[in-house]
């Protein structure tokens, strides 16, 4: 199902059932300033607008090694800093039910990225079987260390006050 507006095509994605005055809603995606007009004009809608929510976050992800050989493992340190004024706070864990924190998924690549991705592990296992919200007080970091060949994480499982590395 699509429609057609103005010359473009919208894809339909998803629709409700009917409701009880016949009326469907439908899901699409709308890309662009344009595209929007011509949607909000022919249905006389006013658009609700997503906005950034406030929070600010320092990441960054820091090898244990400047490079590695083919087989070596790979330990990555994640680092999550509250740089904002306000507490807030994000999902540590899995996505999925099960012994797994599949959460992250990193790609080593040949060639600066021009090849094809050296082979990993499968899915990586760990005893958090599942994911937890993880509040961050102003000025905090929250720290977990992934390594590529142990199967497993490990995590800092609440926040803490030493500084984090500067992106």
């Amino acid at each position: 199902m699509a429609l057609l507006i103005d010359g473009r095509c919208f894809m339909i994605y998803s629709r409700s059932d009917p409701e009880k005055d016949g009326t469907v809603n439908l899901s699409t995606v709308i890309h662009g300033d344009e595209a929007l007009r011509a949607v909000t004009k022919v249905y006389k809608i006013e658009p609700v607008l997503r906005k950034h929510p406030g929070h600010k976050f320092a990441v960054s992800f820091q090898p244990d090694k400047e490079s590695y050989k083919p087989g070596d493992a790979i330990t990555l340190k994640l680092s999550i800093k509250n740089v904002g004024n306000e507490t807030v706070s994000f999902f540590d864990g899995g996505r999925q039910r099960g012994p797994r924190d599949n959460q992250f998924g990193f790609t080593a690549m040949r060639g600066g990225g021009w090849a094809r991705p050296f082979p990993t592990p499968a899915t990586r296992t760990t005893s958090a079987a599942s994911g937890a919200t993880a509040p961050s007080s102003p000025a905090t970091s929250f720290r977990r260390t992934f390594s590529s060949t142990s199967g497993s994480s490990s995590r800092t499982p609440t926040p803490i006050s030493s500084p984090a590395p500067t992106p």
